[in-house]
């Protein structure tokens, strides 16, 4: 039994997701579970206070942390810090495909190293004092040897596993192979929630259809489409799921322009250019979006990105846009599962 209701997370996402934006997408509609973005347990001395920080209790829905990381004392400590400030999730990075992170051994790279990923595991396994998940990738060069890999994981003593089915080799290319999410599942004692390329809330109701997973993780998709959690529980329930307007991408931008300078206004960062990222993923839902894109990424100033989506998008009906729950125009690429379970 999958001890989130409703069965729907929002992934951690590096540089994008801080818990201030996490809060306001899972406003938009109901969320069982947010993953803040990962921390990355070096070499390096971390400080307690810096672990503590990245955890925010919150009374009306369970918080999860996610830890990337190959020194198994480091990450067992770290874990140790998160539950103690109050975390009810400790999930490990198995997942992060990208070559600086592979080439220090963490990330997808532990999939390689059995025994080191065993140790890991076993050590935060320890020091957790809550639930404890693990988000990986379906293996490094192929995909073969999931279900291994699935049961070495389990063995360890985790409480769910979460499963973006790609390989390693593969990156993000191609679609994700909904299949593995049904394989892994079948074959597993505890919950595994589905992940990839649920561009639209209707790709994330088959997944959880199709695959017998307890959940669904969104990422990347509810930057693109905040809504995507609101119109996936209208599904659920029967109900005609909601279709945003080009006035509520302006009014979802203009909330987040307020977030953001209210945490970065005054660091060196700034909310300019993070405020651009979620432009990028916005815009990607407009069939033409090429132009009205490249004004608002040249715009100086926070306000003039926010003026520039409103001359574009702030008249535009829900039609003019590939934002409801079906994806009207199909602009993202969605997979399709290989098989029935």
């Amino acid at each position: 039994m999958f001890p989130f209701t409703p069965p729907t997370l929002l992934a951690p996402m590096w540089g994008v997701l801080s818990p201030e934006i996490g809060e306001l997408l899972s406003s938009y509609g109901p969320v069982g579970l947010v993953c803040g973005p990962f921390i990355r347990i070096t070499a390096a001395e971390t400080g307690d206070d810096w672990i503590r920080s990245h955890v925010a209790p919150r009374a009306d829905r369970p918080v999860s942390v996610q830890l990337m990381g190959s020194d198994p004392m480091r990450m067992a400590h770290a874990a140790g810090v998160l539950s103690a400030a109050g975390a009810d999730v400790i999930d490990v990075n198995l997942g992060c495909p990208v070559r600086q992170v592979v080439r220090k051994g963490a990330g997808a790279a532990l999939l390689r190293d059995p025994t080191k990923l065993r140790e890991l595991l076993l050590r935060v396994r320890d020091r957790a004092t809550g639930l404890l998940s693990v988000k990986l990738r379906a293996g490094w060069g192929t995909t073969e040897g999931l279900v291994e890999i699935g049961r070495r994981i389990e063995a360890c003593g985790v409480d769910f596993v979460t499963l973006h089915p790609r390989a390693r080799s593969e990156m993000y290319d191609g679609v994700a192979d909904w299949s593995l999410v049904s394989e892994l599942a079948h074959a597993l004692r505890v919950p595994v929630v589905g992940n990839g390329d649920c561009w639209y809330a209707i790709d994330a109701l088959e997944l959880w259809r199709a695959t017998s997973c307890a959940a669904v993780m969104i990422g990347r998709p509810a930057l693109r489409n905040p809504w995507i959690f609101r119109q996936l529980d209208e599904l659920c329930r029967g109900r005609t799921p909601y279709a945003p307007s080009g006035a509520d991408v302006v009014a979802h931008l203009s909330e987040v322009a307020d977030r953001l300078e209210r945490t970065l206004g005054r660091t060196r960062r700034g909310p300019l250019g993070p405020l651009k990222e979620h432009v990028t993923w916005l815009l990607r839902a407009l069939p033409n979006g090429h132009d009205p894109m490249q004004r608002a990424l040249r715009a100086p100033s926070p306000v003039e990105v926010l003026e520039a989506v409103a001359s574009d998008l702030g008249s535009l009906p829900p039609t003019a846009l590939d934002l409801d729950a079906h994806g009207a125009f199909r602009l993202e690429r969605t997979p399709m599962p290989k098989s029935d379970p």
